[in-house]
């Protein structure tokens, strides 16, 4: 059954909450950075940002995420064809990221 709206944004007032009160500063830094761009960036992307919230969350309750690669965490939660679009997603940015890198040394 989905979430209703109601449920949904109470969830995410109590979490928000408790974030404030419990949450260290790296993970509210993230958890901000992931609210102020959800509705500016695809879903895609924005799965991404969320995904950087989780690997926050691991690492401030002492979990190593070394081995973790972008993507690893949001595809347990998706199905097969969404699984598909974040790793394009995720692709999109490492290709830009390796493009603005060459600009940067050609600019050298």
């Amino acid at each position: 059954e989905l979430v209703k709206q109601k449920e949904f944004v109470k969830f995410f007032t109590d979490f928000s909450a408790n974030l404030i009160v419990y949450g260290s500063q790296d993970l509210i830094e993230v958890y901000s950075e992931w609210r102020s761009s959800s509705g500016k960036v695809s879903g895609e992307q924005n799965l991404l940002n969320l995904e950087k919230v989780l690997f926050q969350i691991r690492k401030d309750l002492g979990n190593d995420n070394s081995q973790l690669q972008p993507g690893n965490l949001v595809q347990m939660f998706l199905t097969d064809d969404a699984q598909d679009l974040v790793f394009r997603a995720k692709n999109q940015q490492e290709q830009a990221k390796e493009l603005l890198e060459r600009e940067r040394i050609k600019a050298r």
